[in-house]
């Protein structure tokens, strides 16, 4: 049977010396392996699709990967990447190398995860607003509602956000210009039609995901 990316990513760890102990369901906490780690700094996290891994020291994911001999693709659960299913049907993939493609665009740009978004707005849920699905998924990690566009930033205006309207919504600004930029586009677009909005940066890492993968 073949491993998913947590597993091939902590097994990679173990075969390579490094002390690696479970932190809770799909999550680990390990020595990196692209420094000299006395204290365990690494931290892992099985998110749908893929593995996030975060270095509290600051080293670079590309440097992790190359330190256990894997490459980026070892990061999916899938070679070529992840697929991310809107529920009206339109596809996004990302390859490992965070390049992306759309399929059946017939179907109109919408809210990723739309039918969960549309519950937590009626639950009187919050529902975070991020730059992509990867951000998503880590997200419901911590078992929260999240969304975002297709296609990353720059890109809400082709959606139809009234699904939150009347809701409470947390944008989570990815930590550079357009990340920002984009972050104060959906706010923009959302007073007034929401009971509640705000927008945050990670207190971790540039983006939800490696705040999430950081524990």
């Amino acid at each position: 049977m073949s491993l998913d990316a947590f597993e091939r990513i902590t097994d990679a760890l173990e075969a390579h010396g490094r002390i690696v102990r479970p932190n809770g369901t799909g999550r680990a906490i390990a020595q990196c392996p692209a420094h000299d780690d006395h204290t365990p700094s690494l931290s892992i996290a099985g998110s749908e699709g893929q593995a996030l891994i975060y270095c509290h020291t600051g080293c670079q994911t590309v440097d992790i990967i190359a330190a256990l001999g894997l490459e980026m693709a070892d990061l999916f659960d899938r070679p070529d990447g992840a697929t991310y299913c809107y529920d009206n049907g339109r596809i996004v993939h990302r390859t490992p190398a965070k390049q992306f493609r759309q399929a059946h665009t017939d179907k109109p740009p919408e809210l990723y995860r739309l039918a969960k978004v549309r519950a937590a707005v009626a639950e009187g849920k919050p529902v975070f607003v991020v730059e992509g699905e990867k951000d998503v998924h880590a997200l419901e990690l911590a078992s929260v509602t999240a969304t975002c566009a297709p296609m990353g930033a720059g890109k809400w205006a082709k959606i139809d956000p009234s699904p939150v309207y009347g809701g409470k919504v947390l944008i989570v600004a990815d930590k550079d210009e357009p990340g920002r930029w984009h972050a104060q586009d959906v706010y923009d677009s959302l007073i007034g039609q929401v009971q509640a909005v705000a927008i945050f940066e990670p207190k971790v890492g540039k983006d939800a995901a490696d705040h999430i993968a950081a524990g």
